[in-house]
């Protein structure tokens, strides 16, 4: 903490108790006793600023922005009731975005700390939303959203770290849930009467996460195995799904053509003899 922070904090301290000592404050203290959070808070902000806003001191606007938030949060619940807790409390989650936020802003953007301001700030919205009962309704249609959000958080975690191949793997959980979200979304938005068709999307999205993982992982071919074979089975069952009649139904097919390949495959090599 620099010096001056700690003056600015000594001085407001000093005429807080200066004030109480006269009883000038004592008859409002249990409404205003969250400023001194607020004040803390913008102490901090206060001492970075003018402190030359170093990057090594950006550490202090994480405690600063907390404080801050919830310290406005408590002077508005001590002065209209605390009734409101049981739907603001979520705001405590976006106080903790909002320090992040700001040592990402001020601390040298380090992107890294953007996936825990992400995922926060979406709780925290959609946690205040919810206790307004804004989305209460939806939730049934929605909640698959989720999967699909942190399925991006992945994603951006991934290539705004430099898309490192040693981080590839959370490609792999990452390119899931993106599908399997989607298609949860879908049901949950048309029906899930269409389940029984979509199932084989399934293993697409598994296809999809390990393909993820070839393609910015080092391209190991070993991995394309296992690729190619869940999105010919999902390729194939979702086709079979769509068709009124089952391609299994054509199965001879298969032996007719084993039949005719050792056919054409005896009469070359007689050719050949001759």
């Amino acid at each position: 903490m620099s010096r001056i922070t700690s003056g600015l904090l000594l001085i407001i301290i000093g005429i807080f108790f200066l004030l109480d000592t006269f009883d000038v404050i004592n008859n409002f203290w249990v409404t205003l006793w969250p400023l001194t959070l607020v004040i803390v808070g913008l102490g901090f902000h206060i001492g970075f600023f003018a402190g030359g806003a170093k990057r090594s001191s950006a550490g202090v606007l994480v405690p600063g922005g907390i404080l801050l938030v919830i310290g406005s949060v408590m002077l508005f619940h001590t002065t209209f009731g605390w009734g409101y807790a049981i739907n603001t409390w979520p705001i405590y989650l976006l106080a903790v975005a909002l320090g992040l936020f700001e040592l990402w802003l001020f601390g040298g953007r380090e992107n890294g700390l953007l996936i825990p301001v992400s995922i926060l700030s979406f709780l925290g919205i959609f946690l205040l939303l919810d206790t307004f009962d804004v989305i209460n309704n939806f939730w049934v249609t929605i909640w698959p959203l989720t999967l699909v959000i942190v399925g991006l958080g992945f994603h951006i975690g991934f290539f705004a770290g430099g898309a490192k191949r040693s981080s590839a793997g959370v490609l792999v959980p990452g390119g899931i849930l993106l599908v399997i979200g989607s298609v949860m979304l879908f049901h949950t938005t048309f029906g899930w009467g269409y389940a029984i068709n979509t199932w084989p999307i399934y293993l697409l999205a598994v296809a999809l996460g390990l393909f993820e993982l070839w393609l910015f992982g080092g391209r190991e071919n070993g991995l394309l195995i296992p690729v190619s074979i869940l999105s010919f089975l999902g390729i194939f069952f979702f086709i079979d799904n769509l068709l009124p009649i089952s391609i299994f139904e054509f199965w001879p097919v298969v032996l007719i053509i084993i039949g005719l390949g050792m056919l054409f495959s005896t009469k070359k090599n007689k050719n050949m003899d001759i």
